[in-house]
């Protein structure tokens, strides 16, 4: 693999591209495999905590009763 190949991957991570769909384009047969190049960036991480957070707490507020 060739690093001009692997720079792609973090970008399509972030973009909202599946796992699974960018191992099978970059060829690779373990997700383990892919893991190793797809380091995304803090802000994209930060992002995700955050979202998965309101989420979470969206979940366990449920819906209002009267």
């Amino acid at each position: 693999m060739t690093p001009s190949r692997a720079s792609g991957e973090p970008h399509l991570i972030e973009a909202g591209y599946d796992p699974a769909f960018i191992r099978t384009q970059v060829g690779h047969a373990y997700a383990s495999t892919t893991g190793l190049y797809t380091s995304v960036s803090a802000d994209f991480k930060q992002r995700s905590v955050r979202q998965m957070i309101a989420r979470r707490l969206g979940q366990l507020e449920g819906p209002a009763h009267d």
